[in-house]
């Protein structure tokens, strides 16, 4: 397929509950000013997005804070105390963001690491249809017109038209009751998920030693 001349990585952090609902994204785009929002159309994107820049379109402790009070809190309804389920990006694990969690009553729960991919909803069920979904909408529009190109105006549209499709109320409640999240099941983890990991049991051959 077509594709643009150049590549430039924007972060979509997402954010799911048991219920079947998914919070709006937050969408980190590369830049060191509030300027490098305007290659994008973000009229086309997610109506309630929140967008932030940083200088790698990374999150880091200052996005994830800016995530926790303009998306988390506004979305998550006034129910307390709640668990707030993250992985252990070290932005997760912010002094800052520990703290307003302790003032809210949310409740933080880092996963362990490496276990994502059998503990994380996102992970087991509404990643992969949304990167799926996020590849055809982008091979159906460069199909359209060979002036096509992906690129950043057209890039909030594609993302939000694979968002609806992946983030639904089906897949987003399989992936908590795949990890045995919700309803509660500890045998939904199957038991190799406890081995341990398939490297440690390679030998290695002794070093040669030049002298």
């Amino acid at each position: 397929g077509l594709v643009s001349n150049s590549r430039e990585s924007v972060t979509v952090v997402a954010c799911i509950s048991a219920a079947g609902i998914a919070m709006p994204p937050m969408n980190v785009v590369k830049g060191k000013t509030e300027k490098s929002l305007n290659g994008f159309n973000k009229s086309e994107g997610h109506e309630n997005a929140v967008w932030a820049f940083q200088k790698n379109a990374w999150i880091d402790d200052a996005g994830c804070l800016k995530w926790f009070r303009e998306v988390f809190l506004q979305n998550c309804g006034p129910t307390r105390p709640q668990l707030l389920i993250v992985d252990q990006h070290r932005s997760h694990e912010a002094l800052d963001l520990l703290e307003e969690g302790m003032r809210e009553n949310i409740r933080i729960l880092a996963l362990p690491p490496h276990t994502t991919h059998f503990l994380c909803p996102l992970d087991r069920t509404v990643f992969g249809p949304f990167k799926k979904h996020y590849n055809s909408a982008c091979d159906d529009f460069t199909m359209q017109s060979p002036s096509n190109l992906v690129m950043k105006w057209n890039w909030p549209k594609l993302s939000n038209d694979a968002f609806k499709l992946a983030f639904s109320h089906r897949n987003i409640v399989s992936g908590f009751r795949a990890c045995g999240i919700f309803p509660f099941n500890p045998s939904a983890i199957p038991l190799e998920a406890y081995m341990p990991a398939e490297p440690t049991n390679i030998e290695y051959p002794e070093p040669e030693i030049t002298r």
